[in-house]
């Protein structure tokens, strides 16, 4: 690990946050939604780092990133942030997909670990 990426780890431990906001769920009938809370992670990204989460994400191919303003559980501060959404709905997606996330974190079962690169 080199001493910019030790920087950069130490930098996006620091600001990471558990954030409440709402977000779209889609239901059984994609014209119906149903608007629910989410905790996440919060992290501080530059340009680069956002090409690979949207690299990550398959954006704008299977997502789309929207901007959103997020509620801090921390503080109640009102931030902005992005989120990625799924870009069109099938119900085969629930049938095979593991149990809907009311939660994420990088830790979390998913056993899919966020790593600073």
């Amino acid at each position: 690990m080199t001493e910019n990426s030790q920087k950069s780890e130490k930098k996006t431990k620091k600001n990471r946050e558990k954030i409440d906001c709402n977000y779209l769920k889609f239901g059984e009938n994609e014209k119906k939604y149903e608007k629910s809370n989410i905790e996440g992670e919060l992290y501080e990204v530059d340009a680069k780092k956002l090409e690979i989460l949207d690299e990550l994400e398959a954006y704008p191919t299977l997502y789309d990133r929207k901007e959103i303003e997020i509620k801090l559980s921390t503080d109640g501060s009102i931030r902005h942030a992005y989120i990625y959404l799924l870009r069109s709905w099938r119900a085969d997606l629930l049938a095979t997909s593991s149990v809907m996330l009311t939660t994420y974190s990088s830790l979390g079962p998913h056993g899919r670990v966020y790593v600073d690169t």
